[in-house]
């Protein structure tokens, strides 16, 4: 397979700053599609920063005021799996999504 990920520098740069808890990409991979080691996927774990991928239409999010959901299959012995998502966005007033709605168009 062949497509974009996060360089291990980048990973470490985005665990270091302390200020993200989950990442997600709308590839199959937090690492690129060649990889190997996997070694991204490592860092963003030891990190503490949950990865999702195959994620679509985050794009289509406000840049504030939304809360992301991701409920998880069940699985047995599992280290990752399928999930739920869905967002919940905070009332804005009727000025402010008209702006938003005319961004997104």
């Amino acid at each position: 397979m062949s497509f974009l990920g996060f360089h291990p520098d980048a990973a470490k740069w985005i665990v270091n700053s302390g200020k993200v808890s989950a990442i997600g990409v709308d590839t199959a991979s937090l690492d690129y599609g060649q990889s190997k080691t996997y070694e991204s996927h490592t860092i963003f774990c030891e990190g503490n920063v949950i990865g999702y991928e195959m994620v679509g239409n985050l794009d289509k999010l406000p840049p504030n005021g939304a809360t992301l959901y991701a409920i998880p299959m069940k699985t047995k012995g599992g280290t990752g799996g399928p999930a739920r998502m869905f967002a919940k966005i905070k009332k804005r007033s009727v000025m402010q999504s008209k702006t938003h709605k005319n961004k997104m168009d």
